[in-house]
Parts: structure tokens; C-alpha cells; sequence
């Protein structure tokens, strides 16, 4: 679980080391001691109001281990008012209340998606989150898409490659809609078609690392990709991060611990798992890594 704001071990203020349980959408469902024992445990109302509970299940005000991350992984801070507790999330741009099921700030890209700048996750948060405050509007996924196709220069190489092939089929611009899955995009081998996912992409530059991702698994497609086999899977995710530039210093999948090899390394392993058949992924990925990693065709 690399979404409660990256951890799955964490050490908390109390000193001990504790390990994360999730439930949908990456909220904490509990913690657990280093013998799997359940310290905590929470519960959420459809708009993420936190119940937490002592390893009695008794309910309590804070977390008896000092745990700060609860609904979709992000940081829960309680704040004294006159009634008692306000619990207030974090999310980066902006934060939540899931009280009253709304952001307490406006949207930062006003009105680009929609009349409502305080809705959270188009009210449907028992199916998307928005870890940035900020999910990306339609027209701005739209742009991003554009700008991949027509502007970016790994992009524009990519493309005009499989044009220039006559037994490739070019995909045309991916289509913006939210998405159930984790992901940020997908490519369809059978409809030869990119999907960007409006909802879960936190900015226009990873929208637009996205498409080019994408965009290099249409190029390895037409070169001849066999997507059932887990090998070639993991081959042509290296490539797709590796071109893309998700993991270079700015990247929007690199982490400031990470070296450039165990950023792709780790989201080449993630990908290639969604092939449930090829978990765990990650021996696999290694044994390709070199190869597929100097293979920067058609750059």
C-alpha cells in the first residue's frame, strides 16, 4: 500500500513502528504492531469522517498510537472548537472537511470544473479521491492530451514513428474520463485507444507524462509486444516510464529518497502486476531491466 502518503511501515511519535491496513481508495482501516497485532482500528462515513478505535474497540477521540493518516491516506488534524473535535484533512492544495463533505478553500483552477469550487470528488467519494485538492478538469486533461500529441517532442517522435510504419494503426487523442482504476492512463492493445484519468492525474505535466507513457506502449504494440507475456509486459513499462520522464528529478512518480533505477524499478513492477499473473512482478522486472531500460527506440 504506497498511498498512505507513501508508507506502509511507519515509525510514529511514540517511537514504535507500526504497519498500515487499507480498505478502498487507500484509507486506513487499521494498525497493526510488528506481531500483527491491532493496535487501532477506523471506520468512515461515505464523506470520510473518521470513528477510530483502541485496541479494545473502544471508540476514542485521537489515535492511541498517534497515527496521522487515515481517509484516502491523507493527513487527519483535529481541531478544539466549542462542540468538541473538527476533523480537517489535508490535501495538499487545499483542505477537507469531511463533515460537511466539502473543501474548505476554492478550487484552485476556479471554474474549469464546474460551478462548484468547494465539491469534493464530484460527490461520488465512495469511488474517486483527489489527493492534490485539485483533480484535474476535463478541458485541462483535454489540453494536456493535446500538448502530449502535438507539442511534447518525445511525444511528437513517438507518434510520427507509428505513422510511419504502414502495418501500425496510430491511436488518436486519448480520451479524458474518470477512472475506477489506480492508475493515471491505459492503453488498449484491441482498440489501439489511450485513456488519461482525469480524476486521479494531480497536475497538467503528469497528464502529459501520461499520454507519452501511453503513447510508448501504442509504439511497442506495433513493434510487436506480446501483452500476455509478463516479460515483455515489464519491457515495455521500463520503456514507458523511462521516455516519458516520470522518474527524472521533476518527474511526478520520483521520490526525493529514490534513485532514478528504483523509481522505474518500482512503478514498472506496480503496472506489471495488474496482470494478476505476473505478481510479484518484480524479479521479473529486474531480468529485463538493462535490456529494455538502453532500448530507447524511437527517440
Amino acid at each position: 500500500m504506497s498511498r498512505v502518503h507513501e508508507r506502509v511501515l511507519v515509525r510514529l511519535p511514540t517511537g514504535k513502528e507500526y504497519y498500515y491496513l487499507p480498505r478502498e481508495l487507500y484509507s486506513v482501516a487499521a494498525l497493526t504492531d510488528e506481531d500483527g497485532t491491532i493496535v487501532e482500528a477506523a471506520t468512515y462515513d461515505t464523506y470520510g469522517k473518521v470513528t477510530v478505535y483502541d485496541d479494545s474497540a473502544q471508540p476514542v477521540d485521537a489515535s492511541p498510537a498517534g497515527n496521522p493518516y487515515y481517509f484516502t491516506g491523507r493527513r487527519l488534524d483535529l481541531l478544539p472548537l466549542a462542540g468538541g473535535l473538527k476533523q480537517v484533512y489535508h490535501y495538499r492544495a487545499r483542505a477537507y472537511d469531511p463533515g460537511n463533505g466539502r473543501f474548505m478553500q476554492r478550487d484552485p483552477f476556479d471554474y474549469a470544473d464546474g460551478a462548484d469550487l468547494y465539491e469534493y470528488v464530484m460527490s461520488s467519494p465512495s469511488l474517486h479521491s483527489d489527493a492534490h485538492g485539485a483533480a484535474m478538469s476535463h478541458q485541462q486533461c483535454e489540453e494536456a492530451a493535446r500538448n502530449a500529441f502535438n507539442s511534447n517532442e518525445t511525444g511528437k517522435k513517438i507518434l510520427a514513428a507509428i505513422k510511419a510504419d504502414p502495418k501500425c494503426s496510430a491511436p488518436s487523442l486519448p480520451t479524458c474520463s474518470c477512472c475506477s482504476s489506480d492508475g493515471w492512463g491505459e492503453f488498449d492493445p484491441k482498440g489501439k485507444s489511450i485513456t488519461l484519468c482525469e480524476n486521479k492525474l494531480p497536475t497538467r505535466g503528469a497528464a502529459i507524462e501520461a499520454a507519452v507513457h501511453e503513447l510508448v506502449h501504442a509504439y511497442d504494440d506495433c513493434k510487436g509486444t506480446n501483452w500476455s507475456s509478463c516479460s515483455d509486459r515489464a519491457c515495455s513499462e521500463i520503456r514507458a516510464i523511462d521516455l516519458s520522464g516520470q522518474c527524472a528529478i521533476k518527474g511526478s512518480y520520483r521520490q526525493a529518497h529514490e534513485s532514478y533505477r528504483q523509481c522505474v524499478v518500482k512503478y514498472a513492477t506496480k503496472s506489471t502486476e495488474a496482470d494478476p499473473k505476473c505478481k510479484p512482478a518484480q524479479g521479473t522486472v529486474e531480468s529485463v531491466y538493462n535490456k529494455c531500460f538502453a532500448d530507447k527506440s524511437p527517440t
